[in-house]
């Protein structure tokens, strides 16, 4: 309600709009988020101790993806003299994770009205993808199989009706671009775990830190996923209503020489459809989706998107992804699916 000191999960014009298709090369950043040179020269707003975070802040983003750096830009330019903290529960903030990301007209616009750096990053990495693109459209059920030059319609008719292409990147990199321009009176505070919150009567919010102290804000914005604990907490929502698709995405290294083409894949198959496309220099993202019951009904997980480095969960993942395309395997592009990768 309008008293409520709880910001409902902030959805600005980032969350809104970024597009992905699926939801290494540089971005010449120097330095990372997690106190790289750079960042320790700008502001001590990425803390190493819990000892360098304020008990106290006027707004407390929980989150720190792309959406809840995004949001601590928005927070900021609305309200300059505002002390700010992004939550993060991940301890390290420089590990290459997430697949690719596309944002669509609307979420580059958005970017560049927050962080006209960052926006200046996605545009540059732009330039150093394949000078040459081309487009694969596969029908398996219809028995189409067409290559035409340039990209995929969505692509063309974007940038033909609105001035703008989307760009595609790897979603940690958007991440590591908002992150390292957040501006000043921004902490950002990894290897904070939120479990838990209470609302004050007389205004304010306390959170409970997993291993560590309260700290309170006057404000709370919920940038945490799928599974939100803020929006949980605000309205009492459940968990989110399977939508019948399961996803399977990651990223890889297309392995192209100087010069060459990349090809960019659409395909159909039976009961699922696979993609990929390019997200930067020597590196691209595939995606398979496929309709079936709740993995929840058969004991699998609801998502797997936050491991990190664990190589059993990844092979069981691929191997889940050849045994849908088995039966067509050897009619689907070549390669099928381009290995090794790393699992989203």
């Amino acid at each position: 309600g309008d008293q409520s000191n709880l910001l409902l999960p902030l959805l600005l014009p980032l969350l809104l709009l970024l597009v992905s298709l699926s939801l290494s090369a540089v971005l010449s950043i120097e330095g990372s988020p997690s106190g790289g040179p750079r960042n320790r020269n700008r502001n001590h707003r990425c803390r190493e101790a819990v000892a360098m975070a304020k008990t106290h802040y006027d707004v407390c983003v929980i989150g720190g993806g792309p959406g809840g750096l995004a949001a601590a830009h928005g927070v900021k330019k609305a309200m300059p003299t505002a002390r700010i903290a992004v939550l993060e529960r991940r301890r390290d903030l420089s590990t290459p994770m997430g697949a690719g990301i596309v944002c669509g007209v609307n979420g580059l616009r958005a970017i560049q009205a927050l962080s006209p750096e960052a926006y200046g990053k996605m545009v540059e990495m732009e330039t150093r993808k394949a000078s040459s693109r081309r487009t694969r459209i596969v029908d398996l059920e219809k028995g189409v199989d067409e290559t035409k030059p340039g990209r995929a319609k969505f692509w063309e008719e974007r940038e033909e009706r609105f001035g703008l292409r989307p760009l595609s990147l790897p979603w940690w990199r958007l991440r590591d671009a908002l992150a390292l321009d957040l501006p000043e009176g921004v902490d950002l505070l990894p290897g904070l775990a939120v479990t838990g919150m209470e609302e004050h009567a007389d205004g304010g919010v306390e959170l409970d830190v997993e291993g560590e102290d309260v700290l309170s804000a006057d404000f709370v914005v919920g940038a945490d996923g799928y599974f939100s604990r803020v929006r949980k907490h605000a309205v009492g929502d459940e968990e989110p209503t399977y939508a019948g698709t399961r996803i399977w995405r990651a990223l890889y290294d297309p392995q192209l020489d100087s010069g060459s083409c990349f090809t960019a894949h659409l395909l159909r198959g039976t009961n699922y459809n696979w993609l990929n496309y390019e997200t930067g220099p020597g590196e691209a993202c595939w995606v398979l989706s496929k309709t079936e019951a709740d993995p929840r009904q058969r004991g699998g997980g609801a998502s797997i998107q936050a491991i990190s480095g664990n190589a059993q969960e990844g092979a069981r993942a691929l191997a889940e992804v050849l045994d849908i395309m088995s039966g067509e395997f050897p009619r689907t592009p070549s390669p099928a699916l381009p290995f090794p990768c790393r699992l989203s």
